[in-house]
């Protein structure tokens, strides 16, 4: 079985049933699609350092749930107002601003429940989703202030995106016991910096069909494209994006350096 079809065969055996609105609320999302880009990561990471995929498994799984619980909150009215996610109506436009709220925290109880079967990964996953709530939270404050640095963008960056994906590289190796499962954070971190600044080149040049979600939605962000033009934006993402690799490869994780170059091209196409 192949990676994404595990890892989604495994989703939905997790999400819960029943006749109530919120469990088809929290099971909107999760089976919309999406690229499973971070569960892919950690069970490439598993292979790099010697851990079987199916004991990290459910961790991946936690991880997708966590991150889809944040772009329900995201697309809400009162952050981005999206009409679309995934190729399908955001959704608050389908169950309701109140059930999506519900079901965006839903998501975030069932993946900590998930995580409470890995007692060593959970203090490196409870600060992951700490810092992803200050990061969104930095980028609404953003919104409204004239008086700002390219350290603030990064820093909310490196929150609101990276923290999930340094989970993500550091999972395996914290289960291994790998001196070096810091490393690998700090890798992950900076490699969703690049992850980022491409998904907002990708809003002002992109198109809303083939991404699967509203473009154009950055007017009132501060964004590095804002700061530093769209060229430079793509010339810093792919600057990030060859150090995370050659770093990986120096701590000899062959297979999740030549994933990242298959990442960066499908990242690149929406």
């Amino acid at each position: 079985m192949r990676e994404e079809e595990k890892i989604s065969k495994r989703i939905r055996e997790l999400l819960p049933e029943g006749k109530w609105k919120i469990f088809q609320a929290m099971s909107y999302t999760p089976l919309a699609g999406g690229k499973l880009l971070r569960s892919k990561i950690m069970l490439s990471v598993a292979e790099d350092v010697g851990i079987a995929q199916d004991k990290v498994l459910d961790a991946a799984v936690a991880l997708e749930l966590l991150h889809s619980g944040t772009l329900i909150h995201d697309d809400m009215p009162e952050i981005d107002n999206a009409t679309t996610r995934r190729g399908k109506k955001a959704l608050h436009r389908v169950f309701g601003e109140g059930m999506a709220l519900l079901a965006g925290d839903g998501l975030f109880f069932l993946s900590f429940k998930i995580m409470s079967n890995y007692p060593e990964l959970f203090p490196a996953f409870s600060k992951s989703a700490y810092d992803v709530l200050i990061g969104e939270a930095i980028d609404v404050e953003l919104e409204d202030m004239e008086d700002f640095s390219e350290n603030d963008i990064y820093d909310m960056y490196e929150k609101k995106t990276g923290a999930l994906f340094g989970f993500a590289f550091s999972a395996p190796a914290i289960l291994k016991g790998a001196v070096y499962a810091t490393k690998l954070e700090q890798i992950g971190r900076k490699f969703g910096v690049a992850f980022q600044i491409m998904d907002d080149v990708k809003d002002v040049i992109g198109d809303s069909e083939t991404m699967g979600k509203d473009t154009g939605m950055d007017e009132k962000k501060k964004t590095l494209v804002k700061l530093i033009g769209v060229e430079k934006a793509l010339d810093r993402a792919e600057e990030i994006y060859s150090e995370t690799i050659a770093e990986l490869e120096r701590i000899g994780a062959k297979r999740t350096s030549s994933f990242l170059n298959e990442v960066k091209e499908l990242v690149r196409k929406g």
